[in-house]
């Protein structure tokens, strides 16, 4: 998508939402989502459409539902922020914080109504304590911001995502509230990600002949679909690369990355700043590795994400197209440490960029949160991904395919 195309979709997206709030303004609230919907059919990224429909469902009392607009306004979008939240609406980051605040206070009292326990009593759950948390991070209120996140931490069974998503939240936070020391004991990207170089001589080829005939089984496999995200450019996934249709050059790479990350278990077990967490902290005797192919095929880019279903991630890099010329610095790269709300929360906290290439494999602890600064390169970038994870559990992608 060129830049002209784009900035039309951004104008046209704040010109719909000062539309939809004048017309809320005087009580048309019907009108005002029909251009919301009709916004979100071309720009789902888009925080104004979010905001609003946050809005409409705080004066409605349905909190869940104005929990999750409140989130998706909140989420980095490369495609629609520059310097700052543009919505046409005249909000700011910090005033979707302090209604994000206000419906989880709403939402607490009325889960403590239902269950009949006092609110000074209640047992906030890990999801609105992650909430809580980002609200006041966002506000500059570190200490309560890092007790939310610490409470979310001892989830041990029921919020992997979320335990995954605060390591990340806490790393920028104690760098932003001046402790930059305690930010590594969280995100150590100092450590990791490993950058390994795993394949020499391959079976009589040369790790070139073997990416081209790698590259060639999987542009061919019936598993290669399109795959889209909030948070992401048009891709292609192919989930469950290795499981018993496997060609022989995915069975080669998926023998080359378990003996790297057998190697290195218990080093990501001693290193884990959750010791005793399920998934994130302890090394699983015994395990599987899930695979799956992503391919871009032109300019994109993928969103921060975390792996939540599994102890350790890696990627292996099977085709990078070189960026052209004029390319934005660090096009194409790939960054640790960014996570899911670095635009609302601020990005003055340590992260760490990789320029991979072809050949080069990539390995991090799952919780790790991970995405691409776009790329703006024509050709075609493939990447096959691992998820290590326990006997007979499913990673990311299988998940997402099984569903």
């Amino acid at each position: 998508m060129s830049d002209f195309i784009k900035q039309r979709i951004i104008k046209a997206a704040e010109q719909g939402m000062a539309r939809a709030q004048a017309l809320l303004d005087i009580g048309k609230e019907d009108e005002a989502i029909d251009i919301c919907n009709q916004v979100m059919a071309r720009a789902p990224e888009a925080a104004g459409p979010n905001i609003l429909g946050m809005q409409l469902a705080m004066k409605s009392g349905d909190w869940d539902r104005a929990k999750k607009h409140a989130e998706l306004a909140l989420r980095t979008r490369p495609r629609f922020e520059q310097d700052g939240l543009s919505t046409g609406l005249g909000v700011s980051y910090v005033d979707i914080a302090n209604s994000l605040a206000a419906i989880c206070d709403s939402f607490n009292a009325l889960l403590a109504e239902t269950t009949g326990v006092p609110i000074d009593q209640f047992q906030v759950p890990s999801q609105l304590r992650y909430y809580q948390g980002l609200s006041d991070h966002i506000r500059g209120r570190f200490s309560t911001a890092r007790e939310h996140y610490i409470a979310v931490l001892a989830d041990n069974e029921n919020a992997h995502y979320l335990v995954g998503q605060t390591l990340n939240l806490l790393a920028a936070l104690e760098y932003q509230a001046g402790t930059p020391e305690n930010s590594k004991k969280w995100i150590d990207c100092e450590r990791y990600p490993l950058e390994l170089q795993p394949l020499g001589d391959v079976d009589g080829s040369d790790v070139a002949a073997f990416n081209e005939n790698l590259f060639d089984e999987i542009m061919a496999s019936p598993k290669l679909q399109a795959w889209s995200e909030v948070q992401s450019e048009a891709w292609y996934i192919a989930p469950l690369l290795n499981d018993e249709t496997a060609g022989p050059h995915v069975r080669k790479l998926e023998q080359e990355f378990l003996t790297i990350a057998e190697q290195n278990l218990q080093a990501f077990a001693d290193t884990s700043p959750v010791p005793h967490h399920a998934t994130f902290g302890k090394c699983p005797e015994e395990h599987d590795v899930e695979m799956f192919a992503a391919v871009l095929k032109g300019p994109g880019h993928v969103g921060p994400h975390v792996h939540s279903d599994c102890f350790l991630v890696g990627n292996y890099y099977v085709r990078v197209p070189e960026e052209p010329p004029d390319a934005p610095p660090d096009a194409g790269a790939i960054d640790y440490g960014k996570h899911l709300f670095t635009a609302a929360t601020g990005d003055d906290y340590a992260r760490r960029r990789f320029h991979p290439k072809a050949g080069t494999m990539l390995m991090w602890p799952a919780y790790f949160s991970h995405g691409t600064i776009p790329s703006t390169a024509p050709g075609v970038r493939m990447v096959v991904g691992f998820d290590l994870v326990p006997k007979g559990a499913t990673g990311t992608y299988g998940k997402l395919e099984r569903q």
